[in-house]
């Protein structure tokens, strides 16, 4: 009898009754099984294969080999044949990807075989890498915590068998983005927890050429300044316009016009600062009234004025394309939904705002909006132990449990051996919905083997201390999580003012002084206790999250020596120099000894200074 169960990712079918008996992959470490791909130029289905073949090995060590049609058709008939990609060998079996969903993967049990295969609408589709993520996940327990073979966690088994499978299976959001360069081990981790996207909407700040294609025929088509500023400000890249005037909306339908009325249009409005304080503008922020100086300066609440300039655009946009849809940002100081006023049908919001609270997200979900979380979350706490593990957690389950229908996390900061449990907590979350977040924390601390109570107790005090610390969360300017929380508190004292996009880093020296990372030091090392006779994978994982305490030590320092005012009295420029190599020498022992680390590339680009190296006499 067959039965369907409705997952959070998938649709999954599982046959009950009369099921064919067990498969046998690997038998006491010796392979059962060949994996074939047919089409060996195709280099998502090479991906895939290479995916199933490098975790059965890690799992049971036998070395199943990938073979061709050819030698699948002479291999002997007890061999399993692990088919991976839609080929003329697995439609002869009668498992194709004709009539696949985008994004779509199906596993199915034929016989002797188990075939594996995504829809290929695209060539540059994973979705059949996905299958076999899936049957790593669900079937033999495989969890990516961090990129690379340390952070993969494979349980040990020298048999390995499957039931019958029948499995057809898509991801439930239709854009998983963590942005990052994505390269070598991190787009591997990236693969496994099903990142990529279906979404044709398209977002980013959707001005930013206006100002040299128009301002000299058009100057009425920017925003006005208050007495003493002038255009362009800052940049012209940044500069806003004046949608109060016609000719703007106007000029914009021309736009989307001459690109053939697409389904979807970007109306963004550029980031910053220098709102426009003209008065057909203002009037549209009617009944609220701001001084231009508060507009000006990214002060006022200009959310209804926006509300009613696209609205506008939808009417008359849906009068020559039904379908139009257009995609904007709810940050900055139109980041608030007026609880007074409903949104045109075909509004796609993303959302720019903090973890601690839903209000936001609810408001504009009650106004009519399609969602999408595009959060700035991973841009504070430095390169250091920030883990609000539960905030941003439950939040992200809010969001996913009401109308999310995707997310763009800005960015994957890569500080993996201090925040990795953040990145794989949001990641898994993404696709295991049936998932909670304790579930969560227990399976990356369960890598960690009989030292996984000690490192759950690690990740607690890391997440009570980001709790006092209570960092700003950057959204278009700084959302407060409390003005008296530690974070805010010091930057008064330091002088450390400015968006947390940069204090975030010039902070690391009061946040994580000595004193605080001690605590965290002495549970790693009764973590190190627990597992001293575990496998050499646990002990090494420990190893790697003190080696990334270490590690914070140097680059707090760098920093703090970047910093004339935080120096001592003693000391120079020459002690900066010295501090960056140690720091760079000690980044480069961390990576051979344990391969993706964190904290690399962040240095200069964060401080914005000068490499000291390259001072004359140093």
């Amino acid at each position: 009898m067959l039965r369907t169960l409705a997952l959070a990712s998938l649709v999954l079918t599982v046959w009950g009754a009369n099921r064919a008996p067990a498969l046998t992959l690997v038998e006491n470490g010796n392979p059962r099984a060949i994996i074939v791909v047919e089409d060996q130029a195709n280099e998502f289905h090479l991906t895939a294969a290479r995916d199933l073949q490098e975790h059965l090995r890690l799992i049971s060590g036998a070395e199943i080999p990938i073979v061709d049609a050819a030698a699948a058709r002479g291999a002997d008939s007890a061999t399993v044949r692990l088919i991976v990609g839609a080929s003329k060998l697995s439609r002869a079996l009668g498992v194709g990807n004709e009539g696949m969903e985008k994004e779509a993967y199906r596993i199915r049990t034929s016989g002797n075989n188990i075939v594996f295969l995504g829809e290929d609408i695209t060539r540059s589709s994973n979705a059949t890498a996905w299958a076999v993520g899936y049957f790593l996940d669900r079937e033999l327990g495989v969890r990516w915590l961090w990129p690379g073979e340390l952070g993969t966690h494979a349980p040990a088994r020298k048999t390995i068998t499957v039931p019958d499978l029948d499995i057809t299976g898509r991801p439930q959001l239709e854009q998983r983005r963590l942005r990052s360069r994505g390269t070598g081990a991190t787009a591997d981790w990236l693969r496994h927890h099903e990142m990529g996207s279906r979404m044709s909407f398209s977002f980013g700040h959707a001005f930013t050429d206006w100002w040299p294609k128009y301002h000299e025929a058009h100057p009425d088509y920017f925003a006005v300044p208050p007495a003493g500023e002038k255009q362009p400000y800052p940049q012209p890249d940044r500069v806003k316009l004046r949608i109060g005037n016609p000719a703007v909306g106007d000029q914009i339908l021309e736009n989307w016009r001459a690109a053939g009325r697409p389904d979807n249009w970007n109306v963004c409005p550029n980031d910053g600062s220098g709102w426009d304080t003209s008065a057909e503008s203002r009037a549209l922020d009617l009944p609220d009234v701001f001084e231009p100086q508060a507009i000006w300066r990214n002060k006022a609440n200009l959310t209804r004025r926006f509300v009613r300039f696209w609205n506008g655009l939808l009417v008359r946009m849906r009068k020559e394309n039904p379908r139009v849809t257009i995609s904007t940002y709810a940050y900055s100081c139109y980041r608030e939904a007026p609880a007074d006023m409903k949104l045109e049908p075909g509004m796609v919001v993303g959302i720019v705002d903090t973890y601690a609270s839903t209000r936001i997200w609810q408001a504009w979900n009650a106004a009519g909006a399609r969602l999408i979380l595009r959060p700035n979350w991973w841009h504070v706490g430095g390169s250091g132990p920030h883990l609000p593990l539960h905030l941003q957690g439950e939040s992200f389950r809010y969001a996913q449990t009401h109308a999310m229908i995707g997310f763009d996390f800005d960015s994957l900061m890569g500080h993996w051996g201090n925040q990795g449990a953040l990145y794989y907590l949001i990641a898994r979350l993404s696709t295991r919905l049936d998932l909670s977040v304790d579930q969560v924390i227990a399976e990356y601390t369960g890598a960690f083997g009989a030292a996984a109570p000690v490192i759950r107790e690690y990740l607690a005090y890391w997440e009570d201390y980001a709790a006092k610390v209570a960092t700003p969360v950057t959204a278009g300017g700084d959302v407060s999580q409390n003005p008296n929380g530690l974070f805010e508190t010091l930057a008064r004292k330091y002088g450390k003012t400015g968006s947390t996009l940069g204090t975030s880093w010039s902070m690391m020296p009061y946040i994580y002084t000595d004193e605080v990372i001690a605590p965290g030091v002495a549970i790693l090392d009764r973590a190190a206790k627990a597992a001293a006779n575990d496998t050499p994978l646990a002990k090494k994982r420990v190893a790697y999250l003190r080696t990334a305490l270490e590690l914070l030590k140097e680059h707090r320092e760098v920093i703090r020596l970047a910093d004339k005012k935080a120096r001592r009295p003693a000391e120079t420029d020459r002690d900066l120099v010295a501090q960056m190599n140690r720091l760079e020498a000690r980044q480069k022992d961390a990576v051979r000894d344990y391969g993706v680390i964190g904290f690399t590339e962040t240095i200069p680009s964060r401080l914005r200074i000068t490499d000291p190296r390259k001072m004359e006499g140093l």
